[in-house]
């Protein structure tokens, strides 16, 4: 019997599945502490708890610390990211993020919060956590940006100044030279050399595991097609990975402000970024009630606006295969998603990922099957 279509607010609701904060008060106080030997009456006033819809890989707790040194009371505000017991990409270690967002914040103008602590010991905090520099900004809803939340709220003017400005630091990632910046570790490149060959290894071992060896017929043909049509990889740029303004800050000027969550950072065709960008926002305006908002920037402003930022010409058939690369991991990261949830309770033990039950599934058969039949 099918199931009706799953809501994505369901899908990406994981606060039963994330530890909470019970507990980690006291042994956070005690780790600032140690990193403030001329503080005194160290203190947690607050610790915010993860957005619903915030990325299963990691927990980002918003802390509140008071303390006392030289001439007063000091207060600030910063951000604790700890790993989360959910291994959502396996073989992307913590300690990787961390290394590839110091980086970027020390050695390029990309607003990437600076981190001020690491703490490899799991036993601190139940987990390997690091500490960042608090951005204040806004970001959209994972779940259904195009219905509820800030997109919905703006201007028609705001929302496409927000896009942009989005863009525009897409663009500026691409720019940068991953050797000279000492980021070539983040290369994943197969035996062949190709780092798209190496891509593809990740995310097809990782579908597998994830459906326990019963793949979709759709993946099986898709991963036949991606591999039987590899472009030619002719530059390795440093790649985000999940390029998306769900994973970006914006100030109240629709600015983009911060720039978070690097876990899936690679070298390869700076095009897989701009489709999974295109891709992701157009299934959340496949699902949305009335389709995409006023004045929502069209794909070809997208791409004008994505080559003035980043200096490269966009070749739209390739584009269009990273668009199928891109939907193969957001349904492979969402049969994870699904395994998750029936492991801890949250889904039947018997749900199975189908285009009759889950949205992303259903897109992707049919941008699969459009591309392919006009490749």
């Amino acid at each position: 019997m099918e199931r009706k279509l799953v809501d994505n607010s369901e899908l990406l609701a994981e606060k039963a599945v994330q530890s909470g904060v019970d507990g980690i008060a006291q042994p956070l106080t005690a780790f600032f502490a140690s990193l403030m030997p001329e503080a005194t009456n160290v203190q947690i006033s607050n610790i915010d708890t993860p957005p619903a819809d915030s990325g299963f890989s990691a927990e980002n707790y918003f802390v509140d610390l008071t303390w006392t040194e030289g001439d007063g009371p000091r207060r600030a505000r910063y951000v604790v990211r700890r790993q989360s017991k959910a291994a959502m990409f396996p073989g992307r270690s913590f300690s990787r993020e961390r290394r590839i967002q110091e980086i970027l914040s020390t050695k390029t103008d990309l607003p990437v919060p600076g981190i001020l602590a690491y703490e490899d010991d799991p036993a601190v905090l139940d987990g390997r956590f690091y500490v960042m520099k608090y951005l204040q900004g806004a970001t959209p809803p994972a779940a259904a940006p195009h219905d509820v939340g800030m997109l919905a709220e703006l201007s028609e003017q705001a929302r496409r100044k927000l896009w942009f400005s989005g863009l525009s630091q897409l663009g500026a990632i691409h720019r940068l030279d991953a050797v000279e910046l000492g980021l070539d570790f983040v290369s994943d490149a197969a035996q062949s050399g190709s780092e798209l060959a190496g891509l593809l290894d990740y995310w097809e071992r990782h579908y597998m595991q994830s459906s326990n060896g019963k793949p979709l017929q759709l993946m099986t043909d898709a991963m036949a097609w991606l591999r039987s049509n590899e472009p030619d990889e002719q530059q390795a740029s440093l790649l985000w990975g999940d390029a998306r303004i769900g994973n970006m800050l914006f100030d109240d000027d629709q600015n983009c402000v911060g720039i978070v969550d690097w876990e899936l950072a690679s070298l390869g065709n700076p095009l897989q970024d701009l489709a999974y960008w295109t891709y992701s926002d157009d299934h959340f305006i496949h699902i949305a009630n009335h389709g995409a908002l006023a004045g929502w920037p069209t794909l070809d402003e997208t791409i004008a606006a994505y080559q003035r930022a980043s200096g490269s010409v966009v070749d739209e058939r390739t584009l269009k295969y990273y668009r199928l690369v891109a939907g193969y991991w957001i349904v492979c990261t969402l049969s994870q998603l699904v395994a998750i949830k029936k492991r801890v309770g949250q889904f039947p033990a018997d749900l199975e990922v189908t285009e009759a039950a889950f949205s992303p599934v259903s897109f992707y058969r049919s941008e699969f099957e459009s591309t392919t039949s006009t490749y």
